[in-house]
């Protein structure tokens, strides 16, 4: 998700970003094994620009890596100026990349087999890398068809030393998801991402006018009930399908269907249990991924609370919605109605305060303390530092 403020009329529009994959077509095998054919031309570029930029960190640390490569770098690139910048571009972002994952793993203690591989190596390959490639309206311009409104033609120039533009026609179908985001507003945009997949990645783009009232709503994001917000009303449970996916064999065809469906659950969930047309703001749990091989990863990376994140910021963009993280410590533990924070005022999806006598649901509870906290921006409760000190 990317985006980028405006301000128009005095009002804030927020341009949003989606992109959408669509695969070539039996028709295009030829034109699509040209176009690969150039591309196996370009990514050793790429790899070698790659290799160089991380020998010179690991010469000197201190070394920054330029986000547009110096001409020096460049010079003996046999394509035109537009694709050498493209290829520079990419070898960058593909060094940072690898010397961000090489700082990980010098600074874990006890770092991973791959981590040691990593540190050790010389040479960076292809494998190592995730090539995907932006061409820009400077040599892609998308043509739709008079007669079917389903049907693009994608004309492709990539300009090459000494011999000139090489041209391409692409014919490519609408796919659902294109016409999905052509309903809500989106426009195509006049890029294309070449995927090292064989795939193409469209970009569709909208300007949101970003909303300014004072109604707000608090959600609890939980395991077995994705959403419970702060008026009571409780998502449906998603632990059916948690329990349906630890009795498959891992990176099987079921075990894939079922991540699918939980993929869908989620995204349904987020999208019909969420007020999004009458609220300005949302406030969330400031919540981590769940990763395997930890105290809590092995039983709840299922979870995917990465994903519920993405899916929720996804659409508080498309519905003009702020959404405000909120410190989470304690939120389960602490009474909505008197403040007081104690270990054994919950039990299971029960609450009921030793203090005051405060009984209630013990999401829609957390659900309430998040609305409070983000009201006041206040990230943790009273008593915190006597729970810590």
């Amino acid at each position: 998700i990317f985006h980028s403020r405006l301000y128009f009329n005095d009002k804030y529009y927020m341009e949003i970003i989606r992109s959408v994959n669509n695969k070539f077509f039996e028709p295009n095998c030829n034109k699509s094994k040209s176009i690969n054919e150039l591309l196996q031309k370009i990514y050793p570029h790429i790899i070698s620009l790659t290799n160089i930029l991380i020998q010179n960190w690991k010469i000197d640390n201190s070394y920054k890596i330029p986000t547009f490569l110096p001409k020096e770098y460049l010079k003996d690139i046999p394509f035109g100026g537009v694709i050498q910048q493209i290829i520079g571009s990419h070898a960058s972002g593909q060094a940072r990349a690898i010397i961000n994952k090489i700082k990980k793993a010098k600074s874990n203690k006890n770092p991973k087999k791959y981590q040691v591989e990593m540190m050790n190596k010389t040479d960076f390959n292809i494998k190592d890398m995730n090539i995907n490639l932006n061409i820009d309206s400077r040599c892609v311009i998308l043509h739709q068809s008079i007669n079917n409104p389903y049907q693009y033609y994608a004309e492709i120039k990539f300009p090459v030393k000494d011999i000139g533009r090489k041209k391409f026609f692409i014919p490519i179908t609408k796919t659902k998801q294109m016409e999905s985001m052509e309903n809500k507003g989106f426009t195509l945009a006049k890029t294309i991402r070449f995927n090292s997949d064989g795939t193409l990645t469209f970009v569709y783009k909208k300007s949101i006018e970003q909303k300014t009232g004072n109604t707000s709503q608090a959600i609890d994001i939980g395991r077995n009930k994705v959403i419970t917000r702060s008026d009571g009303h409780t998502s449906p449970s998603l632990k059916p399908l948690l329990n349906k996916i630890d009795r498959k064999k891992r990176n099987s065809k079921a075990y894939k269907k079922v991540k699918t469906e939980i993929k869908q659950f989620i995204n349904k969930t987020i999208k019909e249990n969420i007020d999004w047309n009458n609220i300005d703001t949302l406030y969330h749990e400031k919540l981590k991924d769940m990763k395997r091989y930890n105290k809590w990863g092995n039983k709840n990376h299922h979870w995917n609370i990465g994903h519920i994140l993405q899916k929720l910021s996804s659409c508080a963009e498309e519905n003009g919605v702020h959404l405000k993280p909120v410190y989470a410590a304690y939120s389960s533990q602490t009474c909505s109605d008197c403040g007081h924070v104690d270990k054994g005022n919950r039990n299971n999806e029960d609450f009921l305060c030793l203090s005051c006598g405060y009984m209630a649901d013990a999401d829609v509870n957390a659900a309430i303390v998040i609305s409070q906290r983000g009201a006041i921006m206040k990230p943790f409760p009273k008593n915190y530092p006597e729970l810590v000190g």
